[in-house]
Formats: C-alpha cells, sequence, structure tokens
C-alpha cells in the first residue's frame, strides 16, 4: 500500500464528507480505481480509531501472555511441591 497524492481535485470517499481528498490510499495490487481518496481530517480521524484499535489489541495479547506465564509458574511450583 501506499499513501499518494490525488492529482486531480477529487472529493473524500469517506462517507457524507463534503470535504476534498488531500491523499489517495492505493494498494499495489489495484489499479485507481480500486483506490481510497481520503481527506486530512478523515485520515486523522482513521489513524486515531487504528491507533486505539491496535492498543486494545496489544493489551488482550499482554494479558494473555501474562496468563500464560502465570500458568506455567503454578506449573513449576506444583512440581516443587512433590
Amino acid at each position: 500500500m501506499e499513501l499518494i497524492k490525488p492529482k486531480y481535485r477529487i472529493r473524500c470517499e469517506t462517507g457524507v464528507c463534503k470535504n476534498f481528498a488531500d491523499s489517495t490510499i492505493k494498494h499495489s495490487r489495484l489499479g485507481i480505481g480500486g483506490a481510497l481518496n481520503i481527506c486530512t481530517e478523515c485520515l486523522k480521524e482513521l489513524f486515531e480509531l487504528l491507533k486505539k484499535e491496535f492498543k486494545a489489541v496489544k493489551k488482550e495479547d499482554m494479558s494473555k501472555e501474562v496468563k500464560e506465564e502465570e500458568k506455567v509458574k503454578a506449573a513449576k511450583k506444583e512440581k516443587n511441591i512433590k
């Protein structure tokens, strides 16, 4: 994927936004018809949403790792007691 500047004046394609697109998100395997034209405001909102989502996923992963470590520690303690 790449973020490019649109050559022409195009409207932002996110919902009911009335702004003009400042950026185009283009996938390398698709033509320009498969691109998403987006304004700076919508791009910032999208960035914030993605940041929150990945923080939540990272917290879930961390909690899974902590639970696994606790299980390993508990298993070691049981072996030491026997």
